[in-house]
């Protein structure tokens, strides 16, 4: 299922959201979705796929990407660690 995340992203004044996720992480797992805000992914640790509009990219440490906005995308982490940031 894919949906559209509407979330708060920080404040008004500073409209920006950083996750680190590791194992730990209730969203480990990233679910197909989309929003209207940019986000670039940075993996830390381990291997993390990157599912872009149906096609899947493999990214190991110190590899990311810049999901644009409104791009239905998810990720599935094999021992890792990552971050994302969300913003406007």
């Amino acid at each position: 299922m894919i949906y559209n995340e509407l979330l708060q992203r920080g404040t008004d004044d500073f409209p920006f959201e950083l996750y680190l996720v590791d194992a730990m992480h209730p969203r480990y797992e990233m679910s197909l979705h989309w929003h209207s805000e940019l986000e670039l992914i940075r993996v830390i640790d381990g291997q993390l796929t990157v599912f872009l509009d149906g096609r899947a990219r493999l990214l190991t440490a110190g590899e990311g990407v810049i999901v644009n906005s409104e791009t239905v995308h998810g990720a599935s982490p094999r021992d890792c660690v990552y971050e994302c940031i969300v913003f406007n």
